[in-house]
């Protein structure tokens, strides 16, 4: 049947509703929709850029082009996924996949199957394309209906903690109490202890690591890259290529840093700003450290950490699944916030990494949240 005529493909559709691929000429309305629930993630100075940012994401991928399906009612924008391609290294093998995101739907639509529709369509036609594995990392509200009604599982191998650490503490204390009483008597003696506890002193000197920012990543991160793919059964592949367009071609203002001893690269780690809940952020958005060398990535996180501060965030947040970088965390100040799940669609590849205790690599740079 044709689009928004009960059908397309195996997937039906609501009635009275239309579904449908974006075009080009769709991605002012998309931005529009899609800020309705962005509830402070993106700043005001990112508004102006929200067309470009989605141009960049769905159009100019060197993976390839990546697809958002639509579900509208008459003139009204009411639904949205996308699906955005990747490549993946599974065991031995370089695989064509994806990740499935932005699945918002109106308030005033919900409960009308909207959401399973355009999952399910993203899905199959991902999988035409010749995509063979899709993730995703679904919030607390979409993760129930990825697993009861679109086939999607969680992946028990990767268990990705966000890790948090405050810098401004009156200003996190006062979010997270709702209480500017409280954070005002509390702030002084936490800010003391945190302090006292974590000093945050670089060690470069003994350890001959340099640490320098650049405005691009240098041709030595595809050997870094190779040095590091084999250690892991799952993980992105972070050639060049997809590093210069994930961090660099993107419209948001990301920090580089790249870590090298005796000349060599040893790691480089990626930070960016961002607004939630009246809280300025600092996320470090994406590492790789030769040889997973625990004392780079220290050197790297108390660099990012440094200027992160300067920048006036309020918190730093950092995901990751490996408990060696973790345990580096906790030594720094961070605390563990909570669990970020991984989910993969269960056909036959999906059941495999579902299925087995396979080793992950997983940063937040790996999922569309920043």
């Amino acid at each position: 049947m044709g689009e928004g005529q009960g059908q397309i493909g195996s997937v039906r559709i609501p009635s009275a509703l239309r579904t449908r691929r974006f075009t080009e000429n769709d991605l002012p309305r998309m931005s529009d929709f899609m800020n309705l629930f962005r509830d402070g993630d993106v700043t005001s100075a990112r508004q102006p850029h929200d067309v470009e940012f989605w141009r960049w994401k769905f159009l100019n991928n060197p993976v390839g082009a990546g697809e958002v399906w639509l579900t509208e009612d008459g003139d009204m924008l009411i639904g949205t996924t996308s699906i955005t391609p990747k490549k993946m290294k599974i065991r031995e093998m370089i695989v064509p996949a994806a990740e499935i995101g932005d699945t918002f739907t109106h308030p005033d639509y919900q409960k009308r199957g909207i959401f399973t529709t355009l999952v399910g369509l993203s899905r199959e036609h991902a999988l035409s394309r010749g995509i063979s594995f899709i993730y995703g990392t679904p919030n607390n509200q979409s993760l129930p209906p990825y697993e009861r009604r679109c086939s999607f599982a969680q992946t028990p191998s990767v268990e990705v903690a966000n890790m948090v650490r405050p810098v401004n503490m009156r200003s996190v204390l006062r979010t997270v109490t709702k209480s500017r009483v409280l954070a005002t008597v509390a702030s002084p003696f936490l800010t003391m202890a945190y302090a006292l506890l974590f000093r945050l002193n670089r060690k470069q000197s003994k350890s001959g690591i340099s640490i320098t920012q650049v405005d691009s990543f240098p041709d030595e991160v595809e050997a870094l890259w190779a040095g590091n793919s084999q250690s892991y059964d799952v993980i992105q592949v972070r050639d060049k290529a997809y590093l210069e367009w994930r961090y660099v071609t993107n419209p948001g203002d990301y920090t580089i840093l790249v870590a090298r001893r005796a000349e060599v690269v040893v790691g480089y780690m990626v930070a960016k700003t961002r607004f939630a809940r009246s809280l300025r952020l600092g996320c470090v958005a994406d590492f790789l450290i030769l040889r997973d060398d625990v004392d780079v990535f220290r050197e790297l996180l108390i660099e990012t950490f440094e200027r992160l501060r300067r920048d006036g965030v309020d918190l730093v947040y950092c995901w990751t699944n490996d408990t060696r970088f973790q345990r580096v965390l906790r030594r720094t100040g961070f605390l563990r916030y909570m669990r970020q799940p991984v989910i993969c669609y269960q056909n036959e590849l999906g059941k495999d990494v579902v299925g087995n205790q396979y080793r992950w690599y997983f940063t937040v740079g790996d999922s569309d949240n920043i």
